[in-house]
């Protein structure tokens, strides 16, 4: 490549009517943006976490027994030192029993 093709590249991107060209030692974002762009992206992260952390799907083998997983579990101090922590951030569904965090849900669509 010659060394004015490695000083100069040009993207479209989507949308737009013109190429914007971009040069060696140019920067990603226009003076201004870079903030905003990381504030932006810090934001939709966070908004996420708590969307996809509340999403719990198991995936078990023939003969699973939750009654057995939460005999095994009530018995692993690990887990009952995470369960502690976690369910201060947590709140029972209105039809849950007493104590009861988990409830099982019906399967709707298979992808």
């Amino acid at each position: 490549m010659n060394r004015r093709a490695e000083e100069s590249a040009t993207i479209v991107v989507a949308g737009d009517a013109v190429p914007t060209p971009i040069r060696a030692g140019s920067h990603l974002f226009p003076a201004g943006h870079l903030v905003p762009f990381i504030l932006v992206t810090v934001l939709f992260f966070l908004r996420g976490i708590p969307n996809n952390l509340n999403d719990v799907i198991m995936e078990v083998k023939a003969g699973f027994s939750f009654e057995e997983k939460a005999r095994t579990d009530r018995s692993n101090p690990k887990v009952q030192e995470w369960e502690k922590l976690m369910w201060k951030f947590q709140q029972p569904l209105p039809q849950a029993r007493s104590g009861e965090k988990w409830l099982l849900m019906e399967r709707i669509f298979r992808l």
